[in-house]
């Protein structure tokens, strides 16, 4: 199902987006593959579409299973994913201009659940988070401005 989401990319009906995240929390084996997969996904899509909302999404539930190996029987080349490249690929889709408002939104939400799991990278993430507080798009900026002030 996620490969087919992956390359069906903009083409999925939202009620498929909609129901992915309920399937996704209800198997644990799942859950591994499924933000190893997507993570990859957007990495090289860079932040446009709806993959990207989910693969946030995922990042910002199951993160820290990025950081060691897939255990699924299909994700052999899904090796751990350090919190660096993360934040690497997190940041570039805030800074694309490609980016939809909605993905942005998505982004700063993982980024603020990230910041709880990941208490080494707390300043890089809460300076992540802030530089968004003067975006000039308005929901944008509020998430950031509330997410600035949980941090």
């Amino acid at each position: 199902l996620i490969k087919v989401l992956i390359d069906a990319g903009e083409h999925v009906q939202d009620q498929v987006t909609a129901t992915l995240p309920v399937l996704i929390s209800s198997d644990p084996a799942l859950q591994s593959y499924a933000v190893h997969s997507l993570f990859r996904a957007v990495e090289h899509d860079k932040g446009r579409g709806k993959v990207s909302c989910i693969a946030c999404w995922c990042v910002g539930e199951y993160g820290e299973l990025l950081s060691s190996k897939c255990p699924a029987e299909d994700c052999e080349n899904l090796t751990p994913v350090t919190i660096e490249r993360i934040m690497g690929v997190l940041t570039g889709i805030m800074d694309s201009s490609l980016s939809s408002m909605l993905v942005k939104q998505y982004v700063l939400t993982a980024l603020i659940k990230l910041f709880a799991r990941y208490p080494q990278s707390q300043g890089t993430l809460q300076a992540a988070i802030a530089k968004h507080s003067t975006s000039i798009v308005v929901e944008v900026q509020q998430r950031a401005v509330e997410y600035s002030a949980l941090a």
